[in-house]
């Protein structure tokens, strides 16, 4: 699961195969195959290995997942949502835009493929499970339990990619930033938008803040 994890983080879902899986870890392809019919159940087991790896976390310390903010709805971020609903009871929140999709993630595959989408785009990784999204975020402030969260639009990536800076000023900011080494492997990034992601990098490179999280990476400083 580990190998598995590392290679979709690196390589992502597309140009992962099970045979560089099963050549990391040292096996064969059909033992994998035994285990995991199909890259996509892998995929879907990895994510459902780290939703229990992040609930297991909290346990250890005695937390409860009381809420949860979305940045946008690719599978890769949202996936785990409604198992971590049916689990915890937690709630979501998402832009409207990002909404839509996770509540009717049918629309993810259809936008791709601008009709019904054929079957080969069904799959859990551009389709993920529907989830419920209790609140819409919408303004730059949201507050939870008396605790205000400012909200930073970051369209591009997606249409209503949303960063979330704590009142300790940590942006997480999605995949609105790319880190260098994932660039050198996939230099052409997917955009919904070309020009709104231009200027959520512009929008970025002036932001002032102590620390910035985003996906793939750990914490950088500014």
């Amino acid at each position: 699961m580990a190998a598995a994890r590392k290679a979709f983080l690196r390589d992502g879902y597309g140009q992962t195969s099970m045979s560089s899986i099963a050549a990391d870890v040292g096996g064969s392809k059909t033992t994998l195959w035994n285990y995991f019919p199909s890259k996509e159940d892998l995929f879907a087991a990895v994510v459902d290995d780290q939703v229990e790896r992040d609930l297991a976390t909290l346990r250890q310390y005695g937390l409860k997942l009381l809420w949860t903010v979305e940045t946008h709805a690719h599978a890769d971020h949202c996936g785990g949502n409604r198992y971590l609903q049916e689990t915890t009871g937690c709630e979501i929140y998402a832009s409207p835009i990002e909404a839509a999709f996770m509540e009717n993630p049918i629309l993810i595959p259809y936008g791709l493929f601008s009709a019904s989408p054929v079957q080969a785009l069904k799959n859990k990784y551009l389709m993920p499970e529907a989830s419920r999204v209790d609140f819409r975020i919408e303004g730059t402030e949201l507050f939870v339990d008396d605790v205000c969260f400012s909200i930073l639009p970051l369209p591009g990536h997606s249409l209503g990619h949303t960063g979330i800076i704590t009142p300790d000023e940590v942006l997480f900011s999605g995949d609105s930033l790319t880190s260098i080494d994932i660039l050198k492997g996939f230099p052409f990034l997917y955009l919904a938008d070309v020009e709104k992601h231009l200027d959520t990098l512009n929008k970025l490179k002036v932001l002032n803040i102590e620390q910035v999280f985003f996906f793939k990476e750990f914490f950088r400083e500014n």
